[in-house]
């Protein structure tokens, strides 16, 4: 009996959802400062140097992330709630249009990346 208890528990560990972690970040591809704001909050700036990168939000809890990432969630609030923008060499500032969403990572960890192209 002891050991069908133990078997129940042990495949009740296996049967659960994993805890993912799935980070959205901008990746900057491009040879000018990217900036983003955030047009419900003032003090949102966020710059992003020339070949680097800069995490916008972090989202935990059980399940995959790759599932949660299809979902679309965030990437829809990103688009109508943010500006991309990037300061040329010109000094002129340039709305950001070449842009694109791609999931890097495992099931469990993963980074959804909207890449800022050249």
């Amino acid at each position: 009996m002891r050991i069908l208890a133990l078997l129940f528990v042990c495949s009740l560990f296996f049967g659960c959802d994993p805890y993912y972690k799935l980070q959205y970040c901008v990746k900057n591809q491009t040879t000018d400062t990217v900036y983003v704001k955030y047009m419900n909050f003032p003090d949102s700036l966020v710059v992003i140097l020339p070949d680097s990168s800069k995490i916008l939000k972090t989202f935990r809890g059980i399940g995959y992330a790759k599932d949660r990432y299809k979902t679309n969630e965030f990437k829809e609030w990103f688009k109508e709630n943010s500006i991309l923008v990037k300061k040329t060499k010109e000094k002129e500032i340039k709305k950001i249009s070449d842009c694109e969403w791609k999931y890097e990572g495992k099931r469990i960890i993963g980074n959804g990346v909207l890449y800022v192209k050249k």
